[in-house]
């Protein structure tokens, strides 16, 4: 079953902008763009000229047309730097912000633009308005802005009798990178990006612009897998090494971490959202049927805390741990490559290591002759899972327990050989391709940053 995309966009909370307790708003100042709950909007009346400054209920709010919102950030002045206009809001710190604020107090945080700002707002708005058109000793449960709960938000919908949207993605941006694989890739901050390129042994961080991408820096070495920890530092899993690799924030130089796995080598790595550090590791240069193979969790000291090797009757659980991911409900989620073709499987463990699922694609988009060829796997802010299966140009997302929700081919977007994927802003993810075998140096690989919806 798909989320719809307001919940997606219910989760952001826009309070009073002028007391900035999280109040709930009711009305708009058209004069200052300001939002306010009752009690501010008859302090501000009192603080200006109210000839000049018309309040109106934000419910009577409409956009002036489709291209423009309800609150225009060219309007309000940043309340850090009084000589800026405000650019960009910031979900971290539910507030606008000036560019001056973007590069000092909120590197680093949860950015979006003016128009998913309004997008949200004006869900907000539809849904106060759903609730208020309800009879009050109606049966139907209403929708609390702000709290829906993702697990019943689709029965009460449909209760509603509102439609589910279609699971949809649609290409926002368009790179041609100088990359010849996207291999892995791991957003830092907005418009951020590390990817690295196997082909190449190169691992970059770039700045996405409007219309080109900027190189901040870059490292001649050969990486399966990145991920960030709590501070933003880069963990870092190189070909045929024991210990992970960390290039500490605003360091410039790539050093060996704590983590160590000896005698075996690194693959997949995850960092949980309580800093649990996930390391997919093989007995060194073994092939797919020999050695050990498992994934081991530390602690962000570097202790061992626990192992994942075999089953409960005692048979290997992967044969490549390549990719991990976590999701809220304590789920363990393993891409495990099979052999050297990248068939592969997406094995799903509990917390004890049970398996709880093992998902083997879709019949409608792999075969024989085509098998399921998973490269990344993604988990998104709904708890749902993005599978890249590459070869077959198709997104699978799965839900939280590993059960099989719907497939997106890419190729229907003009995206083919999807090959790695990051989280991007709300309701955004990039994804970066692969060129096909035997193609020349010259072709080169493409980077997609996508709006998705309905999943």
């Amino acid at each position: 079953m798909g989320f719809a995309q307001s919940v997606q966009k219910a989760q952001i909370p826009i309070g009073c902008q002028l007391c900035d307790s999280g109040t709930k708003i009711e009305w708009k100042c058209v004069l200052c763009s300001l939002l306010l709950c009752s009690e501010c909007k008859d302090i501000h009346l009192k603080a200006t000229n109210s000839k000049d400054h018309k309040i109106v209920d934000i419910k009577e709010v409409r956009p002036k047309d489709e291209s423009k919102g309800i609150l225009s950030f060219k309007e309000i002045n940043c309340p850090e730097h009084n000589d800026q206009l405000c650019v960009l809001y910031c979900k971290s710190c539910d507030k606008p912000i000036c560019i001056k604020c973007v590069t000092k107090i909120h590197k680093g945080h949860d950015l979006i633009d003016e128009d998913d700002y309004n997008d949200e707002l004006n869900e907000k708005i539809k849904i106060m308005k759903l609730n208020e058109s309800m009879p009050t000793n109606s049966h139907l449960p209403r929708v609390v802005p702000g709290k829906v709960n993702p697990q019943n938000f689709d029965s009460e919908m449909n209760d509603v009798g509102e439609q589910k949207q279609k699971p949809t993605i649609k290409v926002t941006r368009k790179y041609t990178t100088d990359f010849r694989q996207i291999y892995a890739m791991v957003s830092c901050s907005y418009d951020s990006l590390w990817i690295s390129d196997l082909l190449q042994n190169v691992i970059k961080n770039v700045k996405l612009k409007k219309d080109n991408i900027k190189i901040i820096t870059e490292f001649n070495i050969p990486v399966y897998d990145m991920t960030t920890n709590s501070n933003n530092n880069l963990l870092v899993s190189e070909s045929d090494e024991s210990r992970l690799k960390i290039l500490m924030k605003g360091s410039g130089q790539i050093s060996r971490s704590k983590y160590n796995v000896e005698p075996l080598c690194t693959w997949g790595i995850h960092v949980t959202m309580n800093q649990k550090i996930f390391i997919g590791a093989k007995t060194p240069r073994s092939g797919y049927r020999t050695g050990s193979r498992l994934v081991i969790v530390m602690d962000e000291t570097g202790n061992h805390l626990q192992k994942y090797e075999h089953d409960k009757n005692n048979k290997l659980l992967f044969t490549l741990p390549y990719r991990i991911t976590s999701t809220s409900n304590g789920n363990i989620w393993v891409v495990d490559v099979l052999d050297e073709d990248g068939s592969g499987r997406v094995v799903v463990l509990g917390q004890t290591g049970n398996i709880i699922r093992i998902y083997n694609g879709n019949p409608d988009v792999t075969s024989k002759e085509r098998p399921f060829n998973p490269t990344c796997i993604l988990t998104t802010p709904a708890d749902n899972i993005i599978v890249a299966d590459c070869l077959n140009h198709t997104l699978h997302i799965l839900n939280s327990e590993g059960a099989f929700l719907l497939y997106i081919r890419t190729d229907d977007e003009g995206i083919r050989l999807p090959h790695a994927l990051a989280l991007s802003r709300q309701g955004h993810f990039y994804i970066g391709c692969s060129t096909p075998k035997r193609s020349p140096n010259s072709v080169k690989a493409n980077l997609y940053q996508v709006k998705y919806s309905g999943f």
